[in-house]
């Protein structure tokens, strides 16, 4: 086993980026198999896998292959891809200036951007961060953020003290018009939530279903609109609450790569998964998805409507 676990490292060093399956058929081991390895070598933090699907399954990498995960461009939605050009051109953005859905956009990108938050003197930014900006480059663009921030308000209060030496000099009769000097604050930008920024019916269904049976929803991560979301869930039972991670999906058939992606994923945040679709999985798969996934992953069908 060691053996074939330095193999599939030394493959994911040569080639990586790379699928699972592509890994596989290298080693003569099915998908699964091949997949529980690769899990293994990430939690051993000897390999990484993309938060981007590519073709239902994440990337594997490791620790310099960073600049080769510009594949995934393809795999994103059409305003992640505005994100993502946004801030590849610009290298840092700060949070509270973007538009409400190009902020949504890069939450969804953890392959690409980075949000941080910078403390300079007396202000703090929360700025997203180009994954491939150094440090010495980062610090630098930073820097000329705050020094914006702290040169504009002294020119505005400089335009008032001058506006005020003007209507003191008119001398009029009618009580003097005092100009207090204003800091000048920015509006704050409300940030909403995903389930608040954007409507999808596909998520309401899967609420609905879950709250229907007893089931207590935590979190939720909208993955494709309308056709696939992540949701972080309660189950209650009779041995106390448990915490599940629920992949749905609507979609006719579910295929071995939609298990495998979901179980990934379970893996990745050390929780049993619950797969839900409005669809069954394939006939081949029905007597092996206990076996195979050794409890780790439950499929349950439910209605579209």
């Amino acid at each position: 086993m060691s053996e074939l676990k330095d193999k599939v490292l030394e493959l994911v060093k040569r080639n990586g980026p790379i699928l699972p399956v592509k890994i596989a058929k290298v080693v003569d081991k099915d998908v699964l198999f091949t997949s529980a390895l690769l899990s293994e070598l990430v939690s051993n933090k000897l390999i990484k896998l993309t938060y981007q699907n590519w073709g239902g399954s994440p990337l594997y990498y490791v620790s310099g292959q960073e600049g080769k995960l510009e594949v995934l461009y393809d795999a994103l939605a059409d305003k992640e891809k505005e994100a993502y050009k946004l801030l590849k051109k610009e290298c840092v953005l700060v949070d509270n200036e973007l538009e409400p859905a190009i902020r949504v956009a890069l939450r969804n990108m953890k392959d690409f951007a980075r949000l941080m938050k910078v403390n300079y003197k007396d202000s703090e930014l929360m700025i997203w961060r180009w994954f491939l900006v150094d440090n010495k480059r980062f610090e630098e663009l930073v820097k000329g953020f705050f020094v914006k921030k702290v040169v504009e308000p002294k020119e505005e209060i400089k335009e008032k003290e001058e506006i005020k030496e003007k209507v003191e000099q008119k001398k009029l009769v009618e009580p003097k018009v005092k100009v207090e000097k204003k800091k000048l604050i920015e509006p704050k930008v409300k940030v909403k939530k995903k389930e608040e920024l954007v409507k999808d019916d596909f998520l309401d269904r899967v609420v609905e279903y879950l709250r229907g049976n007893d089931i207590t929803v935590l979190s939720t991560d909208i993955i494709k609109r309308n056709k696939e979301v992540d949701l972080l869930v309660k189950v209650h039972s009779v041995i106390g609450d448990l915490v599940y991670l629920v992949k749905a999906m609507d979609k006719k058939s579910i295929s071995k790569t939609d298990l495998i992606s979901a179980f990934h994923k379970g893996q990745e945040e050390k929780l049993p998964v619950l797969f839900l679709s409005t669809g069954v999985i394939a006939k081949k798969l029905e007597g092996s998805l206990e076996k195979e996934f050794r409890g780790f992953l439950t499929f349950r069908s439910f209605s579209k409507g």
